[in-house]
């Protein structure tokens, strides 16, 4: 027995990509604002024309800033390849392209939110990327905040990896 939906599926195409030769394989990645998105785009070009299952004409590889998103700019990046690779391609190319950006040094966002509450102090914490730790964290604010802290002040870490900041928000209560 065979049921079929209703909705799309039943009034709409319904298109079987394994009987194509072709299939497109599209990657949206985002990296931090401030990043330099030529660069990024070079990076991403050279990892696509690294991988011969790409087929690099006709057409040709298709990489744009695609959105500046609240915590990202994203990256959009399409090629077309020979259906049999598809998923080996789509893993491939993400593996590698997570591991260039390491490499490169090319940040990926991690998602902020900014809370307003009362009086607003900022400390900006630098510290090398490899080297944070949160035991480095706390023995800063051990350190630096011990009298403040205690007196109705909250802390957030704002994680933006480049510098790390330290947003202390006092409530209006001990303004």
């Amino acid at each position: 027995m065979i049921y079929i939906p209703n909705g799309a599926m039943s009034s709409g195409v319904v298109t079987n990509y394994n009987t194509q030769t072709t299939r497109r394989v599209e990657w949206i990645v985002g990296v931090d604002y401030g990043e330099d998105y030529d660069k990024v785009q070079q990076i991403v070009t050279d990892i696509l024309a690294a991988d011969k299952r790409i087929l690099l004409k006709d057409p040709a590889p298709f990489i744009a800033l695609r959105a500046l998103d609240a915590s990202s700019v994203n990256v959009v990046a399409r090629v077309w390849v020979n259906s049999a690779d598809y998923w080996g391609v789509y893993f491939d190319i993400n593996k590698a392209i997570y591991a260039t950006f390491n490499e490169k040094g090319i940040n990926f966002p991690f998602p902020q939110l900014t809370v307003h509450q009362g009086k607003l102090i900022i400390l900006r914490y630098m510290q090398k990327r490899e080297s944070f730790t949160s035991v480095r964290l706390s023995r800063f604010i051990d350190e630096k905040l011990s009298g403040v802290i205690g007196k109705g002040i909250s802390f957030i870490l704002c994680r933006n990896l480049r510098p790390v900041r330290i947003c202390l928000l006092s409530s209006p209560a001990h303004g």
